[in-house]
């Protein structure tokens, strides 16, 4: 999944790096396949969800929470619709106004109350980090919000305020007040694990209680989970073709589970995956599993497999496999809520 891009965005976007592989001597095929758009069900739902979020901008309650483990597109979703945004007739800028509906900052690992200030203001190009010569941060931040019409701010990595330092309670309660006081949509972004930063927090937890979207990795361990799954990859097919490459079937059954524990149902290795296969190929030559056979031990995020290749044992075996996979991450999860609980 890649995201879309607009000029007139008067800020650089966290992670998106799609200006960058048009300058770095990526050849055409791989600049085109990285450029195309994946959706998926929970992608569609994401975007619908900050929305009907954005829309309650100006009323009470007006926040969400997206969840889950890196690699699967929550940082995709949320820049994907922030660009949008920034595509309004609305939010183009004038000779008297440069609108911002839309804020975005990563949490820093170090999250103080100036510390978060320091970024939305920067990130408005409203200051210089630590530049601090005229007027204080909140006043600023503050007359940022209402000169420049702010609408939406979106906390990415919120997990960081999980730190037990007295000043993560401060940071939390100034975000909620902060949003509270000028009636702003809020979406709170991260790990799982963030979870916990709610519980001491009730009043922010109601607030983010709008809407909720939980980023899984692809399985088939149902007819409706392969389905959505099949048709990710169906996508990955189209960008395949769309950008000149040849590949081997790669959406039947056979295929799908080999790629599927091959990456772990993840996106972000699917699309590293397949990014690796085109710069490799040589002479217009195709992707085929033997290719993919030979390419696949190289590759950074096979750890969970040791030496098994899924793209050389026999579908029994990778079948096998996937189900062991399953498993382990089944009890891993139980070990993880049983420390969590103790």
């Amino acid at each position: 999944m890649k995201i879309d891009t607009y000029s007139h965005i008067p800020f650089d976007l966290a992670g998106d790096t799609a200006a960058r592989h048009r300058n770095n001597g990526l050849p055409e095929s791989a600049q085109k396949f990285y450029a195309a758009t994946m959706h998926h069900k929970i992608f569609k739902q994401g975007m619908e969800a900050l929305e009907a979020t954005h829309s309650m901008s100006g009323l009470e309650g007006g926040g969400m929470i997206v969840e889950g483990d890196p690699g699967l597109g929550k940082t995709t979703l949320l820049n994907t619709y922030v660009s949008r945004v920034y595509k309004r007739p609305s939010a183009q800028p004038t000779e008297e106004l440069t609108p911002l509906p839309v804020l975005i900052i990563r949490i820093p690992g170090r999250p103080t109350i100036p510390r978060v200030i320091e970024k939305l203001l920067e990130v408005g190009e409203h200051i210089k980090p630590y530049a601090r010569s005229s007027g204080t941060l909140d006043m600023r931040l503050n007359r940022m919000i209402v000169e420049q019409r702010v609408e939406m701010i979106v906390f990415d990595e919120y997990h960081h305020l999980l730190k037990r330092d007295r000043y993560t309670g401060d940071t939390l309660n100034f975000m909620k007040i902060l949003c509270d006081e000028h009636r702003l949509a809020t979406v709170c972004s991260g790990l799982l694990d963030g979870r916990d930063v709610l519980d001491g927090h009730p009043e922010l937890r109601e607030r983010l209680s709008f809407d909720h979207v939980l980023f899984q990795p692809f399985d088939m361990t149902t007819r409706a989970s392969a389905i959505e799954f099949g048709q990710y990859m169906r996508g990955i097919a189209k960008a395949l073709d769309e950008a000149g490459v040849n590949c081997c079937p790669i959406n039947d059954k056979d295929m799908l589970l080999r790629i599927l524990l091959a990456t772990q149902g993840k996106p972000r290795f699917i699309n590293k995956l397949f990014m690796r296969l085109i710069l490799r190929l040589k002479d217009g030559r195709p992707i085929t599993r033997t290719f993919m056979e030979q390419m696949y031990p190289d590759v950074p995020f096979n750890a969970h497999l040791g030496n098994f290749n899924p793209f050389s044992a026999s579908y029994d075996k990778v079948e096998a496999r996937y189900e062991d996979y399953l498993k382990s991450l089944e009890d891993e999860a139980k070990r993880l809520k049983g420390k969590t609980r103790g």
